[in-house]
């Protein structure tokens, strides 16, 4: 069975993609470079939003959930 030369070009680059992203070639932030980002978004959104976001973080009931954590 022949394979379209398109779709297996399609296949080795999307595999290439896929490769470069888990081994970190494709210069992926630090963690430390993103603060000021999350800095910025939180200046631009209103109070709602934020007040919105804290309410679906994980909160202090959510700490009894960690004995279930497996590896």
């Amino acid at each position: 069975m022949k394979i379209n030369r398109n779709i297996a070009a399609m296949l080795a680059l999307t595999a290439l993609a896929f490769a470069a992203g888990r081994a970190g070639w494709l210069g992926t932030a630090p963690e430390a470079s993103a603060q000021p980002m999350q800095q910025e978004l939180q200046e631009e959104l209103s109070p709602d939003m934020l007040a919105a976001i804290e309410a679906g973080m994980p909160g202090e009931h959510h700490r009894h959930l960690d004995q279930l954590i497996g590896e």
